[in-house]
């Protein structure tokens, strides 16, 4: 079982901020805009509740411009996100055999390619957080440095199956063995994900249905915020990182030793920006570590 840190959702590059940590606990990671026009789905299509949307949502932090790289763009009723990775079952309604579903392609799944990501590996996704606030029955950002900003782990997806989406062939292959999963950006816009400039490797990894370690568990989902999914040092830029132990006896894709620093006399580790897909030496503590985390912040 490989484990594998991805980076998703907002950040000042895409999107244009932080995903908000509800006051309930619920880490509600915004998707970052659609790049390919028609593969996304309305903001106002997702649920973050019975009454209120991914949309309202936003509007309530005063999100008012969605950033694409060097270009930004007002949030309208109609703009677009990139559900991916699909984790949370509840934002939607579902189809009986529903799977989650994570996508890649470019040189990032270049590099999941390289590093022989298979059946079972483990993908922890993390994101930029702030935490939030409920005042006259509206969410706010706190401020101050309960407020600051910083990287943490938001959810997680194990392995069950991955599916190439480079051609009619491929695509047809996918829709039949998942016809539920065509609303999901990395099938319905799977041309534009696999022109030449992407390196055609465009790639869809359906969860397995429940964790081979705890099968009590579905094969992905999202996790209740607590300290132990944090990242970022207390008190520290959101690349500061305060890894357990067992990370300095180990390697990971992106990082050489010299990300290892110390602060205070406690090592941190300087992580790498940009960079979506961070592959770790996998050691057995690691292992265990990813399992627990898992296990003591599962929602589902």
């Amino acid at each position: 079982m490989k484990v594998i840190l991805s980076r998703k959702g907002f950040d000042s590059a895409n999107g244009g901020g932080p995903s908000p940590v509800l006051p309930d606990g619920r880490m509600l990671s915004l998707p970052i805009p659609q790049d390919c026009p028609g593969a996304g789905l309305p903001y106002s299509q997702i649920k973050a509740g019975s009454n209120l949307s991914y949309l309202g949502i936003m509007k309530q932090l005063e999100i008012r411009r969605l950033k694409k790289g060097r270009f930004a763009e007002d949030l309208l009723g109609i703009s677009e996100a990139h559900l991916d990775p699909d984790i949370h079952r509840q934002i939607l309604d579902r189809h009986p055999e529903w799977r989650a579903l994570f996508g890649q392609a470019g040189a990032a799944q270049g590099h999941l390619i390289k590093q022989r990501i298979d059946k079972g590996d483990i993908f922890l996704f993390f994101g930029l957080f702030r935490k939030t606030k409920c005042r006259d029955e509206q969410i706010e950002w706190m401020t101050g440095e309960r407020g600051a900003p910083f990287h943490s782990i938001f959810g997680y997806l194990e392995v069950g199956d991955i599916c190439q989406i480079t051609c009619q062939d491929e695509a047809d292959q996918f829709h039949k063995s998942y016809p539920w999963a065509d609303y999901h950006p990395h099938m319905k816009g799977w041309q534009q994900y696999a022109e030449p400039r992407t390196g055609q490797h465009n790639t869809v990894y359906v969860a397995s249905k429940q964790l081979s370690f705890a099968e009590r568990l579905p094969g992905a989902g999202v996790l209740h915020y607590d300290d132990r999914l944090r990242l970022t040092r207390s008190g520290c830029s959101p690349s500061r990182w305060c890894l357990p132990p067992c990370f300095l006896e180990t390697t990971m894709t992106y990082h050489k030793p010299g990300n290892w620093r110390k602060a205070g006399g406690e090592p941190y580790l300087q992580s790498a920006y940009p960079g979506q897909e961070f592959v770790v030496k996998t050691t057995e503590d690691v292992r265990n570590w990813a399992r627990n985390l898992i296990g003591e912040s599962s929602l589902n």
